[in-house]
């Protein structure tokens, strides 16, 4: 059983997704958490890619952005939505109405449900009470161990329990989300109860997964809050995975808000690919992660890659 790879939020990133497509060459296996769409400019390039995507691995799950540009939520739903992310999502939905023939075949409600690989993987976009993020607030490595629990271990370990059956033994199982674009890596174990091996963490260096409930977030491919571009490389077989980061080149993400700018509106994809951390607005409970984050990113080098893809 060869490598698979996991990645989350590519949110209409073209540049992330040439790179991403080249370490896809390789892998046995592809896992997508969702929101292939909203935020970026490179529309109708990520719809190409997700087509292609979609023909070649089985395994992938709806994000909320998937679901609105799509038309699978309701309009009490989509008003929601803050006025600038409604409007670049519509702005989505109408470049996307062109591939409403197969592509749009597969998105589908049944997507947006938590999916099993097998008795041990499993996959989701936000939380299992919440699969696409719909309601619940996002969680986020730095909060404290009750919203982990509440919102993420909890739900998975009974839905583990219904899935294999009541019984004294611990349940083993791993789920991947997304949503939230930091990577995640928490555990719970009824013998040493909730670990948030978050500051074990670095990218490239291979992790054992422990025993008892896991979940991991890849953080996002597309569109991180802060910090490099990452994904999940998972051996299936030996139960390890890694954590891989890189960074788009300075003219790569000029480009990006370059192409953001050109479509003429005020959508919130003008702010997000290349804005850094408001320091300012840091909230105490924030803070020791950033310094978890920072350690993280200079621990190693880190490829930088976009320059080959840019169309400018």
């Amino acid at each position: 059983m060869g490598n698979t790879i996991i990645f989350s939020d590519l949110h209409t990133n073209i540049f992330a997704a040439k790179y991403l497509e080249k370490k896809m060459a390789t892998a046995e296996d592809v896992w997508s958490l969702g929101d292939f769409f909203g935020r970026g400019p490179h529309i109708e390039e990520t719809a190409l890619f997700v087509d292609d995507y979609i023909k070649k691995y089985p395994y992938w799950v709806l994000g909320n952005h998937d679901a609105y540009v799509w038309d699978l939520v309701s309009k009490a739903v989509k008003a929601r939505y803050k006025r600038t992310t409604a409007e670049t999502l519509d702005y989505h939905a109408e470049k996307l109405s062109k591939f409403s023939g197969d592509l749009k075949s597969h998105f589908i409600p049944e997507r947006a449900s938590l999916r099993w690989v097998d008795d041990f993987f499993a996959l989701v976009h936000s939380t299992p009470d919440d699969p696409m993020g719909i309601t619940s607030s996002v969680v986020r490595p730095f909060h404290s161990e009750t919203p982990l629990m509440d919102n993420l271990i909890l739900p998975f370990m009974k839905l583990t329990e219904k899935r294999n059956g009541q019984s004294k033994k611990m349940p083993n199982a791993l789920l991947f989300c997304g949503h939230s674009h930091f990577p995640l890596f928490v555990n719970y174990h009824k013998e040493r109860g909730f670990v948030n091996y978050d500051e074990k963490i670095r990218y490239g260096k291979t992790i054992k997964i422990p025993d008892g409930i896991t979940i991991l977030n890849p953080g996002s491919v597309g569109n991180p809050r802060i910090g490099s571009n990452t994904f999940i490389e998972l051996d299936r077989e030996k139960h390890q995975l890694t954590f891989h980061a890189f960074r788009l080149s300075s003219r790569c993400k000029a480009e990006l808000v370059a192409d953001s700018t050109d479509l003429g509106f005020p959508g919130e994809e003008k702010v997000t690919f290349n804005a850094p951390p408001d320091k300012e607005k840091i909230r105490a409970e924030e803070v020791e992660y950033y310094k978890i984050i920072n350690t993280r990113e200079n621990a190693g080098k880190i490829p930088e890659t976009g320059n080959e893809f840019c169309f400018r």
